[in-house]
C-alpha cells in the first residue's frame, strides 16, 4: 500500500486547494514568484508576440540538405547551458528529453498569442527552430536500399530547457 502524501496548491493571497495524493512520485508544483516592484529593468521587445518558426531549415541553392543520424545525445542528460528564465517571470521548461516537431510549436505559438494581451505581455522563443532532420522509408519497401528521404524535421530538445518565456509588466496578480 502506498504512502500518503499531502499537497497544497497555493496563490500569493491564500491556500486554494489542498489534496491527497496516493502517489506521491508524481507531484506536480507551482511556484509564485512575487511581482517586482520596479519595472524600469524589464524591457518589452518591439515583437512582443512569438514569431513563426520555419518548418524546414534552408539551404544555399544546389546543396542537398544533409541526412542525420539518430544522435541521441541531443536529447539526452540535463540541459547546462539554456535552464534558466532570462526574464525572471514565467516560462515552460522540458522535464524530459525529447524531439519538438513543428506541429507543436505552431500549437504553442497559436495559443499562446491568442491568449496574450500584447500591451502588457511579451513573449520569448528560447529553442531553435526545427533543424534535426527525420528520414523515413515508404510503406511496403524492403529491407535494404540505402537511408530513407527525410520525412520531416525536428528540435532536440534535454531535459530542464526553456522552451519559451512570459513576461508582463505592472499587472498585480489576484
Amino acid at each position: 500500500m502506498g504512502s500518503i502524501a499531502k499537497i497544497g496548491f497555493f496563490s500569493s493571497k491564500h491556500l486554494l486547494q489542498t489534496a491527497l495524493v496516493s502517489n506521491p512520485q508524481c507531484i506536480a508544483s507551482i511556484t509564485n514568484y512575487p511581482m517586482p516592484k520596479n519595472y524600469k529593468d524589464i524591457i518589452i521587445p518591439e515583437k512582443n508576440k512569438l514569431r513563426m518558426l520555419e518548418k524546414v531549415p534552408q539551404y544555399p541553392p544546389g546543396i542537398r540538405p544533409p541526412k542525420c543520424g539518430k544522435r541521441l545525445m541531443d536529447i539526452r542528460g540535463p540541459e547546462l547551458v539554456h535552464n534558466k528564465l532570462l526574464h525572471d517571470q514565467y516560462g515552460v521548461i522540458a522535464l524530459t528529453g525529447g524531439y519538438i516537431r513543428f506541429g507543436h510549436l505552431e500549437m504553442i505559438r497559436n495559443v499562446i498569442n491568442k491568449k496574450m494581451d500584447v500591451k502588457n505581455m511579451f513573449a520569448v522563443w528560447r529553442i531553435d527552430a526545427p533543424w534535426k532532420p527525420i528520414t523515413k522509408k515508404g510503406q511496403g519497401k524492403s529491407m535494404g536500399g540505402g537511408k530513407g528521404s527525410i520525412n520531416h524535421y525536428v528540435t532536440p530538445v534535454k531535459a530542464g530547457r526553456v522552451i519559451f518565456e512570459v513576461g508582463e509588466i505592472g499587472r498585480a496578480h489576484v
